[in-house]
This record gives C-alpha cells, sequence and structure tokens, in this order.
C-alpha cells in the first residue's frame, strides 16, 4: 500500500470495516436515573424515619423488675396486674411506712439504673414504691408508645394498691424518666388521685424529642408519621404532654433536668405551661438521666422535701 493512502483505500485494499459510535439509548438511561433520583431523594429519608421509629417502638427488655435487685434491707413483695392493653406486667411493691406511695413508672427498655436506686432512697425516706416492667419485658412481642400507652398502663398500675390497708388513697404520686416521664404528665392529667408528680429529663412533645438533635426533611417527618401510626394506633401529636400538663394544677410538679441535657429548654417549656404549682430544678453538670449520681445529697434533699411537702404536708 502506497504511502499517503487514504482511509477509504486502506479499508479497501486491507479489509478494514468501517463503524459508527453506537448512540445512546437514552430511554434505558433515563428511567434508571430517575429511580437513582427518587432513591436517594425520596423513598431513603422515609425509609430513615420509618427505621428510626421501628427501633424505638420494638426497643427490647433490658432490665426487667426483680426484689434481688433491691439492697437486702429493703423489703419487697412482687405484684402483677392486668392493663387495658391485654398486658400482664409483674413488678416489686416496697410497702409504705408512712402511707404515702410513689409509683415509679418504667423507662425505655425497662426499669432504668436510676430507678432502683431512686426506690431505695424513698424506702429509706418511709415511701412505699411500685416498680413495674415496661411492655417490652411483660411481653416481648408489644410495641412501646414512647408514653401515650404507658400513661393509661401508670394508671392501672395503682389497682395494686387499692387493697393495702398501709396506703393512704390520698397520699399517692408518680415518678418517671424521660419518655416515662411524658407518660407520668399525661396519666397524671388524666388521674386525679395522682397528687404529685416527679418528672426527669422528659420532652415537651414527641416530636421535638424525635427532632431535637437532627436535621430532618419533610419526608423524614413523613416516614416517622407514617411508621407511628402504623406500629401503635396513635399519631405523633397523640404524645405531647405540653398540652395537658396545665390541667394537674392544683396539684404539684418537680420538674428535673440537667444543665448538660437537650432537653433542657423542652423542660423550661414545660415548667410555664403547668403554672404556679410546678418547680425546675436544674442540676449542674448533669446529662440526661444521671441527675442522682451527680448531685446525689441535693437530689435526696430536693426530691424527698417536695414528696413530704406535696404528700405528707410536712416541710
Amino acid at each position: 500500500m502506497r504511502p499517503g493512502a487514504t482511509w477509504a483505500e486502506k479499508v479497501g485494499r486491507e479489509g478494514y470495516e468501517m463503524t459508527t459510535p453506537r448512540p445512546i439509548r437514552w430511554r434505558q438511561f433515563v428511567p434508571k436515573a430517575v429511580f437513582a433520583i427518587l432513591t436517594t431523594m425520596v423513598i431513603l429519608p422515609i425509609a430513615l424515619g420509618w427505621g428510626l421509629i421501628s427501633a424505638l417502638t420494638r426497643s427490647p427488655c433490658t432490665s426487667a423488675v426483680a426484689p434481688e435487685r433491691l439492697d437486702a434491707d429493703v423489703q419487697a413483695i412482687t405484684i402483677r396486674f392486668r392493663s387495658r392493653a391485654g398486658l400482664t406486667h409483674d413488678g416489686i411493691y416496697i410497702p409504705s411506712e408512712n402511707g404515702a406511695v410513689v409509683i415509679i413508672a418504667p423507662p425505655l427498655g425497662g426499669s432504668a439504673p436510676t430507678s432502683i436506686p431512686t426506690a431505695e432512697l424513698l424506702a429509706r425516706h418511709g415511701y412505699g414504691v411500685l416498680l413495674y416492667d415496661a411492655r417490652c419485658c411483660a411481653d416481648p412481642s408489644s410495641l412501646i408508645t414512647l408514653g401515650r400507652g404507658e400513661a393509661d398502663d401508670l394508671v392501672d398500675a395503682m389497682s395494686v394498691l387499692e387493697d393495702r390497708p398501709e396506703v393512704d388513697p390520698d397520699r399517692i404520686g408518680a415518678l418517671g424518666f424521660s419518655s416515662a416521664g411524658a407518660a407520668v404528665i399525661m396519666a397524671a392529667a388524666a388521674e386525679p388521685r395522682l397528687r404529685a408528680i416527679v418528672v426527669e429529663g422528659s420532652y415537651r412533645r414527641l416530636v421535638d424529642a424525635l427532632y431535637n438533635d437532627m436535621w430532618f426533611t419533610a419526608l423524614m417527618r413523613a416516614g416517622t408519621w407514617l411508621s407511628y401510626r402504623l406500629d401503635t394506633g396513635y399519631t405523633l401529636d397523640d404524645v405531647s404532654p405540653m398540652d395537658v400538663i396545665g390541667e394537674i394544677a392544683p396539684r404539684p410538679i418537680l420538674l428535673i433536668y440537667g444543665s448538660e441535657e437537650s432537653a433542657l429548654p423542652q423542660g423550661r417549656s414545660l415548667l410555664e405551661l403547668a403554672g404556679e404549682n410546678a418547680e425546675l430544678w436544674v442540676v449542674p453538670g448533669a446529662h440526661h438521666g444521671d441527675y442522682l449520681s451527680v448531685a446525689p445529697d441535693e437530689f435526696e434533699s430536693r426530691v424527698i422535701g417536695f414528696l413530704d411537702r406535696a404528700l405528707l404536708g410536712t416541710d
């Protein structure tokens, strides 16, 4: 082949085949691109919100109530009651020496490490204490509602005290931490037999707790709303202590929050909504749930002093 031959000559003399680039098949590319965009911008945020709620409502039982968890010098009896949700709750009752009883509502996952020390503290001052299993401990297949259904459980637990001769029915209070605190507020608003409540680190609304430390898109919020609705039968708006805390007055309320916990602004909001019957103690240096361990002496002084005034009528 002579130098300088054209491409056509090469093709003709050396057997080259002429080819043309294959066109992009947009009909195949566009659906894949649209699916990827929808997955990233729509499906994934909804799934994240859905997964968050599912993890909370299906929290496993981490610590069931048991008498052997108490100090040896604290005498307790086992109790059992059936709630309106159809669950059988086991628990323990420390008999009252002064006629007053404090019901400690179970937090997420069951009896938190703070519940037993608080119960022992109350017992040392003569208070009766009732602790019972959370829903997930009573039945592993039961779903947690993060406050709404648990408020009904607390009221149902009061049936254990009805036939106790040492219990003054006008001297029954309740204490709850975090989601159990929300349950205590909503239970007290509905049940006038609860004469005083202590609330630790609760949220004013469940949606505020869910979205407090995260950036949630509207679709992530939709995922949480749908998941909670389908799991529990309630809506997120049904778990709103701020809407009912004003109905507890004139019964006294003690709100306890740590200076280092993110829920403190919600505690201040609850204080304003509750009225003059409420007081707020901000524990310096405390985070969510470690109020007793950070300030044991002042915790004892403030909580026992509050209950003495509210339930016993003494300073």
